[in-house]
């Protein structure tokens, strides 16, 4: 059994320390010795556990056995995904306690606990909170603030605010139970180190996490064995840490044994084993194994569905990270359908005021963007700005990332004057929050650093990029991907500036670090290829550029399909390698190619389609069809809104 569960248990022996022997007890411990051996080997155990309750119902109405036997159960029923059934139970256990030991008693603090906790498992906080809160005002008042039985309040407490993202009142509450562990001279539980770390992983203080976590994991095995749930929890959470750190190799397989245990020690349908298969699927698709992903993620969406219901908060989030998949994919129908039900879902739970919609509305306007739906786009992106500012205040780090995205909009759009004063002010706001060398901080830094680039202010571009470069390299290692994206838009930097002998160590020096992470054949690794093919065109070292972008397009062409957005990118800039050198025959097909893709994927008028109509018009003119050039500048000066001949 999770070690979860049996915190109620500890708390309630913490409290009264050894209970007395009992008489006629004895087929009462022997029902309660034979479950939890079962629960402890991972095999249903609920006819003994049945029976120990059917025992104690036959002693005093003020019996502790008969709450601790209800207690039992309902963990196990909880194990089970049988929540009705376990909140029934647990309630029943409290009612039982406060008749026979009133509402102040040390032990119904434990029924407290065991009933907070599993209702902060089904995401229902409110009602958590206020059993946390009562739990921990019977204990303070009856044992002390300094009692060793606060400990699991405060991390179920602790672990709550962390699910709100409430983080600096969980740091109090863990750092608290921390201290009251050690104090103790026990140590601290394993339970208190892992909610600490992964308080400090979701706020990307990932030095500070990494040590908590792995001393977790230890502790937790030590007290459990290797498969406890528990084992299982703490794997994923360092597996976490791991992936965002880019270290995919090492998290992969923690995934997967966090993954294993689960599924042995509890049921099928458990939301927890949906949150490591969502884990491992976003690591899949991080690393281009689409397949793997999508196997991985459309299996959590149907556990999240049928544990929890069509219409759960949970459920949104999966049918969100199937959208990301679909949209890297270049399913752009598809992926804006799954994020309309997620946004439904969540408007239906929480309002639609709620942050977590505004998180939905932003990947929603990401979609639009890219489908060059810029009105749609804009509309989603300043609805969420809108409801995080109203929710959680202007000054709130969270304000930051929709601001980050309508910049990021308005700098697509080259709307630079609307775009720079807010990057600017998601920067102020990350660095108040988080400090100047956080990696969000350095992120924004990027965005800012790109309005500036694409204006030809190259001054006020590079110490931005460097400066992002030198926080991601301190703090998540010279190799992670972050650092790899980088490099790239530094090389990228210094080749509009045509500082192409500066530019080429940086964009080799990112290529190495995705093709180390992601494989040779990611879509990561495209961005360098094709800045590194445009340096060797400028400096005419054509066959080493033609080498570079036919590798770039194959890698695109497998990963998303030959239909995809990207791949009429590569087409255009492959084509300029021909054109400067008069092969004209060689470069017409990749043009009336992209053109082909543009004008599906985003329509007649786009820009995009107009920037390809111009150039496909000055081939034409190099090569003295200039009657066949000229409906093409006609057509791109009308998408532009520019005069018609």
């Amino acid at each position: 059994m999770s070690g979860r569960r049996w915190l109620a248990i500890a708390l309630l022996g913490a409290a009264l320390g050894p209970a007395p022997a009992l008489a006629g007890g004895t087929a009462w411990e022997r029902h309660m010795a034979a479950g939890r051996a079962a629960l402890d080997q991972g095999r249903l155990a609920e006819q003994r556990l049945l029976a120990a309750v059917q025992e104690a119902e036959r002693f005093l109405p003020d019996d502790p056995r008969l709450p601790l036997s209800l207690t039992v159960l309902a963990a196990l029923y909880d194990e089970q995904a049988r929540f009705a059934e376990a909140e029934r139970l647990y309630q029943r256990a409290l009612d039982v306690r406060e008749r026979a030991l009133g509402p102040a008693h040390p032990d119904v603090a434990a029924s407290l606990h065991a009933l907070a906790t599993h209702y902060r498992r089904r995401g229902r906080s409110t009602e958590a909170r206020l059993r946390y809160d009562r739990a921990l005002a019977i204990l303070e008042r009856g044992l002390g603030p300094g009692h060793a039985a606060l400990v699991p309040p405060l991390t179920g407490l602790g672990a709550l605010y962390a699910a709100q993202g409430w983080y600096p009142e969980a740091e109090r509450a863990l750092q608290r139970a921390l201290a009251i562990a050690e104090k103790s001279g026990d140590g601290p539980p394993g339970q208190v180190l892992y909610h600490l770390g992964d308080v400090y992983r979701v706020q990307g203080r990932y030095r500070e996490a990494e040590p908590l976590l792995t001393r977790a994991l230890a502790a937790l095995e030590a007290a459990g064995g290797p498969d406890a749930a528990d084992v299982a929890d703490a794997a994923n959470a360092l597996a976490a840490l791991l992936h965002a750190q880019g270290r995919y190799a090492e998290a992969e397989p923690l995934y997967g044994r966090a993954l294993s245990i689960l599924e042995r020690r509890r049921s099928a349908r458990d939301p927890s084993i949906a949150t490591v298969l969502s884990n491992l699927g976003t690591l899949h698709h991080a690393q281009g194994r689409h397949a793997e992903a999508e196997a991985a993620l459309r299996r959590a969406l149907e556990i999240r569905e049928r544990a929890l219901g069509r219409w759960h908060l949970e459920v949104a989030q999966a049918l969100a990270n199937l959208a990301s998949l679909r949209a890297t994919q270049g399913r752009l129908a598809e992926a804006e359908r799954l994020q309309r039900r997620a946004l439904e879902i969540q408007e239906n739970a929480v309002g639609r005021d709620h942050p977590h919609v505004a998180v939905t509305l932003n990947h929603l306007g990401d979609l639009f963007a890219r489908q060059g739906r810029y009105a749609d786009a804009e509309a989603a992106h300043r609805r969420a700005l809108a409801i995080r500012e109203r929710a959680l205040g202007p000054e709130h780090p969270e304000v930051a990332q929709s601001l980050d995205s309508l910049g990021t909009l308005y700098l697509d759009q080259t709307r630079f004057a609307d775009a720079e004063p807010l990057l600017r002010r998601s920067l102020a706001l990350k660095e108040k929050a988080l400090g100047p060398d956080h990696p969000d901080v350095a992120a924004s830094a990027v965005h800012l650093a790109t309005v500036h680039a694409d204006q030809g202010r190259y001054a006020e571009a590079e110490p931005l990029y460097r400066r992002a470069l030198a926080t991601f390299e301190a703090r998540v290692g010279p190799e992670h991907p972050w650092v790899g994206s980088t490099l790239n838009n530094l090389g990228r930097l210094l080749r509009l500036q045509e500082r192409f002998a500066e530019a080429e160590p940086p964009l080799r020096r990112a290529l190495a670090i995705q093709e180390t992470t992601f494989g040779p054949e990611h879509p990561q690794v495209v961005g360098p290829l094709a800045n590194l093919a445009t340096v060797y065109r400028h400096q005419r070292r054509y066959a080493e550029a033609e080498a570079a972008f036919r590798r770039a397009l194959a890698i695109q062409e497998k990963a998303f399909g030959p239909e995809h957005l990207g791949v009429a990118g590569l087409l255009t800039y492959f084509a300029l390698v021909y054109q400067d050198q008069g092969r004209h025959a060689e470069a017409e097909p990749l043009l009336r190619r992209a053109l082909a893709i543009r004008e599906k994927a985003l329509g007649p008028k786009h820009a995009d389609v107009a920037g390809t109509l111009e150039q496909y018009a000055a081939l034409l003119r190099a090569a003295g069809r200039d009657a066949e050039a000229a409906p093409l500048e006609a057509r791109a000066r009308a998408i532009r809104g520019g005069p018609r001949d």
